[in-house]
């Protein structure tokens, strides 16, 4: 079996939420900023640019930007999986409501 490595960027404003679903192995990268992130089943985990936080379940995961950020979503994996990768961010690409959850 091939292979590769794969890594998704994505920018969020200040306050902006991303979810996604099913991203067990990933990891979430911050490059710049900082980043909330709430996983199912999981602990509340505040990352700040250079760190990372590998994903363990097969649930929800909630990202908010705090005063914005910069993140990649990298993942080994079989060849071919980009479809599914950009169905994850589909929805960062629109304007997401800022959360009043401070």
């Amino acid at each position: 079996m091939l292979y590769q490595f794969i890594e998704y960027e994505q920018r969020l404003a200040r306050d902006q939420v991303l979810s996604l679903d099913s991203v067990d192995g990933f990891r979430i990268v911050v490059r710049e900023g900082g980043l909330w992130l709430t996983e199912d089943d999981g602990p509340d985990v505040i990352l700040q640019a250079g760190e990372q936080y590998r994903l363990h379940g097969r649930g929800k995961v909630v990202l908010q930007a705090i005063d914005g950020a910069r993140l990649a979503l990298p993942k080994l994996a079989a060849s071919g999986p980009w479809q599914r990768i950009r169905a994850l961010f589909a929805a960062a690409d629109e304007p997401a409501a800022p959360c009043n959850c401070a």
